[in-house]
């Protein structure tokens, strides 16, 4: 980066990219699975940062429990915080309680074995398994961001 920190193993600058031991570790969880594009990263400068890769999550899931989510799936596309909905003026469904906030809830029959998705319905992250989590941890992976609020399973 322009400040010379190295670039962490998970990076979302400009899409999402790991590093060797990032795709090491993805690969012990679901070997063949995903997809890695190899691509070389350099600074502002020019200067190698050596190599990186594309990574394409390909399992995409439909794994919030739409029995016991407090958000709306919009239009049945995506996932929208309640509070969206006020803001926008637009009718909130009867089951939703304005009381709580929004948050997912994961179904984990519908998440089965697979350790990292794309929710279909939601677009803006990838979503890992507690095995995942343990593991990247373990192997000091850096650039992993985990709520600790708002997370449930069922």
């Amino acid at each position: 980066d322009p400040n010379g920190n190295p670039v962490p193993d998970f990076d979302s600058i400009p899409f999402m990219n790991v590093s060797e031991k990032a795709k090491t570790a993805v690969e012990k969880l679901e070997p063949g699975v995903h997809q890695f594009f190899p691509v070389e990263f350099k600074s502002h400068k020019g200067d190698a940062l050596g190599r990186r890769y594309w990574f394409v999550p390909c399992n995409r899931l439909d794994s919030v429990d739409h029995e016991h989510v407090n958000m709306v799936l919009l239009n049945g596309w995506e996932w929208r915080p309640h509070q969206d909905l006020v803001r926008r003026g637009k009718p909130i469904p009867d089951h939703i309680d304005l009381g709580k906030p929004s948050n997912y809830v994961f179904n984990l029959s519908s998440i089965g074995d697979r350790h990292i998705w794309l929710d279909k319905h939601i677009s803006t992250s990838v979503w890992v398994s507690e095995k995942a989590l343990a593991l990247f941890k373990t192997e000091g992976l850096k650039g992993i961001l985990y709520p600790e609020t708002g997370m449930e399973t069922v």
